[in-house]
């Protein structure tokens, strides 16, 4: 099977969206649990993904959510209409930064394969808000 990165988005511990936000723990264990459903059923996982079923779209924490990219930065399954099978390499965050790039990179080059990269988005109303996604290069 081809090496896949695994890639959970979490909004920075921000309450304004959840009321007790995810720990980094529960983040981590959501990316591991995927790589483990993905080495048992890998088409029956993505396709979860891209329905966006949960734990892969949390139920409660929206923002909350499991996609797959590959080594070149494009998206296998995203529970979000429109991203999969879009080449996101080039993706840029509120500052101009390549973030999917800068991911792609640190997975590559992470001693375990796992590891965040930060990136920061601005919502309609303007409001800026970080982000951090954790992966695991399998």
């Amino acid at each position: 099977m081809k090496k896949l990165l695994f890639l959970i988005m979490l909004l920075a511990l921000s309450l304004t969206l959840f009321a007790v936000p995810p720990t980094d723990e529960q983040v981590a264990g959501l990316v591991e649990q995927t790589a483990i459903d993905l080495e048992e059923n890998a088409s029956k996982t993505l396709l979860n993904v891209f329905r966006g079923r949960h734990p892969y779209l949390h139920r409660d924490f929206h923002r909350l959510m499991v996609y797959v990219l590959d080594e070149k930065g494009k998206c296998l399954g995203h529970p979000k209409r429109g991203f999969t099978g879009q080449l996101m390499i080039n993706y840029t965050d509120a500052n101009r930064k390549k973030y999917i790039e800068e991911l792609v990179n640190a997975a590559k080059t992470a001693k375990d394969g796992t590891g965040w990269v930060a990136y920061t988005i601005r919502r309609p109303d303007k409001k800026m808000i970080d982000y951090k996604i954790f992966f695991k290069l399998i």
